[in-house]
């Protein structure tokens, strides 16, 4: 069946499916496409990132659904537009070649190395990334790209999509009796 795994119907893929992504952009840990890597550090500093962008609280954040694992499966395959060129770039950017830019991107912004920094100082160079990019001529940013694949794939998680978003079907209550 096309959304069941193991017995098991995972509404990361239920969603994926209906937002019209890949099944395998469902659950990345199951499928490792090739050309789906990145290096240790690289990963390190999405879910630093992810973590960042939605922070634990009460709601699992996104380095606890593993929102990194869908962002280098989604840059590899080019989800979020990431298959596109970054025009502000020296060179044209694609895929997994966002990832290197943004992880440079953050390393300036930081002074130095991004994961050495402390919270307050990622928190901050995160922040004036994030300012740039979706500023005026922000078009072209890595960041916008990974963001949304931040976004995309930790609102399809489990956690995510039952946790942290809540349909209510009827906003409000309703009285029958309105004089």
């Amino acid at each position: 069946m096309l959304f069941e795994r193991r017995g098991i119907l995972h509404a990361a893929a239920l969603a994926g499916a209906l937002a019209g992504l890949p099944e395998c952009a469902a659950k990345p840990s199951d499928t490792k496409p090739e050309g789906a890597r990145a290096s240790e550090r690289e990963m390190r500093v999405l879910t630093r990132v992810s973590a960042l962008t939605i922070p634990l609280t009460d709601t699992p954040g996104a380095a606890e659904t593993d929102a990194a694992d869908f962002v280098v499966l989604g840059l590899a395959h080019g989800l979020a537009g990431s298959g596109e060129s970054v025009k502000n770039a020296s060179s044209p950017l694609t895929g997994l070649l966002l990832l290197t830019r943004f992880i440079a991107d953050l390393d300036e912004a930081a002074g130095g190395d991004f994961l050495k920094a402390g919270p307050e100082r990622q928190l901050q160079g995160l922040t004036m990334i994030d300012n740039r990019a979706f500023g005026e001529d922000g078009k072209g940013s890595p960041w916008r790209k990974i963001k949304a694949l931040i976004l995309t794939g930790y609102y399809t998680s489990a956690a995510g999509a039952s946790q942290e978003l809540q349909y209510e079907l009827v906003p409000g209550s309703w009285d029958g009796d309105v004089a």
